[in-house]
């Protein structure tokens, strides 16, 4: 009886802590329970380290450790945190001191233990011989404790662990090894394996196994990492606004955000205590699924979950209806059916048993981690709003982005994307709404997500609701807010923002009075717009001066950029399988529609080079008619995959016509052409004249003749990376931020 008490009492407690009439309501209102909030693009190449020949044997990147020359050697802070781990303290540090690579220093944060552990930490690091400090930090969550700990550290490499396990003796040597074997590494993945009470290694369904890791894709627990403290400054640390678990998927999200080089070294391995009862291991997975509730990562995870839940529920609800039926009403015909349902029920889960060669014990603790994982999310999901009031504390500001397409159109290349996505690098939070949807064929299903980004569409977003919810926390930090597209739709919305204080420019991307607006585009509405907006640029100078002169007042030049943490020369990049084999190739990446383009030019280009490959990416939808055989169509790509098909072209291309439409634009693929180092044939176009690297033709015979030329000759490459570091997005948005600071309100103080 005292069992079934405790059991329900338990019950009650954990549906009261869900509050379910809140979250069901939440739930009912939002169509993106189960929506990833952090999707951002994988700039990183991961190189596997290890000296074991068996795993990961496909993987192109590979590397041993023993007998890789060693170029320097990196000085290690080692950090951790703890909270009541007096049991642990005295074992950890020991393994640590054990290490056939010691750190150079130990930094150990203390959230406040009440069981002696800092005290534990001094006496076992008084005979350490290595510089040791310990830091209490009473209240501190686990983010906080790390940055905290990090900003303490003296040296450039740190390597994070937790309290509670225990280190291989070589977890350390061969953890930082890639830094001494590749300096340019950034970010280092060690592995972590869990045991039981007697030393035995123990594998479960909620942590990872290393035979299905893709090297690439793995997201490094803060149990077994090192970065460096670049690396870490450049997400700003650890997300201190997650309540306590869910903080390293983040960090290590943002990590393959803004680096480049990693290493995944699956031989660095740190043992850890894996829960003794089903019921410490259910618990353990229900904290860890509120970080990802609350922060809304590993989506696809908890979307199964719900399937996995359902069918549980479900099918154990109609078993025991049947089991009544076959209680009380033996002779029916849904007795008989009962009978079945059980039997064909055990059959199944005998099948699926065995064949993950599950004991009974196992399939006791795994049976019910789909519902326990889903409701820890639940859990987490059901304090967003608190999260988010929390997180956006810390914003700089408030950046409203007025688009005509999607933050995801056009394969993530867009100039308003781009924009936001440098802002979103600065701890900026946009609210980006767009009025169009895609057009695009092919979807890619790009998801851009970060928890500081909000896409809303035109038709449902209500400034008065924003600042309902968000106004208090937000007071006092600078708001801003670009249009983009001379839109009626956006009329009303500016009109509010200036009213509210923030300061609203008008950019004008294109010539919408050509054949590029004409569906949507009205003089009289575009005027409306300038003569709501605080400020007016423009991306190409004759677009400047038609501004200037349409409103009688000063347009900035802000052409368009390139990302150059993506498209960097120096990174290594493995050739595309689609990317055809020839003697050389040409390439072209972007639009392939509108009067401007010029089919007969790339047809003209293919039939003159018979043994190149010319190479097109974008949404093709048969426009060229009988194409050469040398002719690709790779289809549309994310912005994210270029850099590679760039990497192993020799000429980039833009065959375009000279006409109004291309004399007023801002070609943003030239800045990634030229950010490759490739050279480019264009046409001889005003916004391209100058530019180190482009090779303007007058025609296509001249165009054809220095596609075959350029590819031979010694580029600029000099000239071209002193562009490059002037005309990326980083000064761009300086250049933006700092003209809007300039027209600022004094209400938005």
């Amino acid at each position: 009886m005292n069992v079934t008490r405790r059991i329900f009492r338990h019950l009650s407690l954990l549906i009261n802590s869900l509050r379910p009439r809140r979250w069901l309501k939440q739930l009912w209102q939002s169509p993106h329970l189960f929506g990833d909030r952090y999707t951002l693009a994988d700039n990183t190449s991961v190189t596997v380290y290890t000296d074991q020949p068996g795993i990961f044997t496909a993987y192109p990147r590979r590397r041993q450790i023993q007998g890789s020359p060693r170029t320097q050697r990196v000085q290690v802070s080692l950090i951790a945190t703890t909270l009541n781990e007096g049991r642990n303290a005295r074992r950890m540090f020991a393994s640590i001191l054990a290490q056939t690579r010691l750190p150079d220093e130990i930094i150990i944060v203390d959230a406040g233990s009440q069981d002696g552990t800092a005290e534990a930490l001094r006496e076992a690091s008084a005979q350490s011989g290595i510089p040791v400090e310990i830091l209490v930090e009473p209240g501190a969550n686990i983010s906080r404790g790390r940055n905290v700990a990090i900003a303490q550290a003296h040296y450039p490499v740190i390597a994070a662990l937790d309290f509670g396990g225990r280190l291989k003796s070589d977890w350390l040597e061969k953890l930082v090894a890639p830094f001494e074997i590749e300096p340019e590494t950034e970010v280092v993945a060690g592995w972590y394996e869990a045991l039981g009470s007697f030393g035995e290694r123990v594998n479960r369904m909620g942590w990872a196994a290393l035979g299905n890791l893709d090297p690439q894709g793995y997201l490094p627990s803060s149990r077994s990492v090192a970065f460096t403290k670049d690396a870490w400054q450049k997400v700003g640390g650890y997300p201190e606004w997650l309540t306590l678990t869910g903080e390293d998927t983040y960090f290590a999200l943002d990590l393959k955000h803004r680096t480049t080089h990693w290493a995944f070294v699956p031989d660095a391995i740190v043992q850890w205590e894996a829960p003794s009862t089903p019921g410490a291991y259910w618990k353990k997975l229900f904290n860890w699924s509120i970080g990802d509730g609350e922060a809304g990562q590993a989506m696809a995870y908890y979307r199964k979950a719900v399937l996995k839940s359902l069918i549980a529920l479900g099918g154990v609800g109609i078993t025991l209806g049947m089991a009544v039926s076959l209680a009380f009403f033996p002779s029916t015909i849904l007795a008989a059916a009962a009978a079945g349902w059980v039997t064909l029920g055990a059959s199944f889960l005998f099948i699926k048993a065995h064949r993950a060669r599950y004991s009974v014990s196992d399939f006791v603790w795994e049976a019910p981690v789909a519902l326990v994982t889903l409701l820890g999310f639940l859990r987490g999901w059901s304090r967003r709003g608190m999260v988010d009031r929390r997180r956006f504390q810390s914003v700089k500001g408030v950046f409203f982005m007025l688009s005509g397409v999607p933050v995801d159109d056009i394969g993530g290349g867009a100039r308003c994307t781009q924009i936001t996505l440098e802002l979103l690098d600065r701890g900026w939070l946009v609210v980006f709404v767009n009025k169009f949807p895609k057009f695009e064929r092919v979807d890619l299903n790009l998801q851009i997500r970060h928890p500081n980004l909000l896409t809303v569409s035109i038709s449902r977003f209500s400034l008065e609701h924003f600042l309902r919810d968000y106004g208090s926390v937000l007071a006092g930090k600078p708001k801003m807010a670009m249009a983009e597209f001379p839109l009626k739709d956006f009329l009303p919305l500016m009109e509010a923002l200036r009213k509210a204080g923030v300061c609203v420019v008008y950019d004008l991307l294109d010539n919408w009075d050509t054949a590029l607006g004409a569906s949507w585009y009205t003089p009289h509405i575009e005027q409306q717009i300038i003569e709501t907006a605080s400020a007016l640029v423009a991306t190409a100078p004759s677009l400047a001066r038609h501004l200037e002169q349409q409103s009688g007042r000063p347009v900035s030049l802000l052409p368009n950029a390139v990302n150059t943490q993506l498209f960097d020369p120096a990174r290594q990049q493995l050739r595309p399988a689609d990317l055809p084999s020839a003697e050389w190739a040409a390439i072209y990446t972007g639009s392939l529609w509108g009067s401007w383009f010029d089919w007969d030019l790339l047809a003209q280009l293919a039939q003159a080079y018979p043994e190149a490959a010319i190479v097109v990416i974008g949404d093709y939808a048969g426009q060229c008619k009988a194409p050469p055989p040398n002719l690709h169509f790779l289809g549309l790509k994310p912005q994210r995959d270029l850099p590679a098909y760039l990497a192993h072209a020799d000429v980039a291309i833009i065959p375009w016509k000279v006409n109004d439409i291309t004399q007023a634009t801002s070609p943003l693929k030239v800045y990634e052409y030229l950010a490759m180092h490739k050279p480019v044939v264009a046409p001889d176009i005003q916004p391209l004249r100058g530019l180190p690297g482009v090779y303007p033709a007058t025609d296509a015979a001249e165009f054809v003749a220095l596609v075959g030329r350029v590819r031979q000759i010694e580029l600029p490459v000099g000239e071209m990376d002193a562009f490059v570091r002037q005309n990326n997005w980083q000064s761009r948005v300086d250049a933006l931020l700092e003209l809007l600071s300039t027209n600022d309100s004094p209400k938005n103080r």
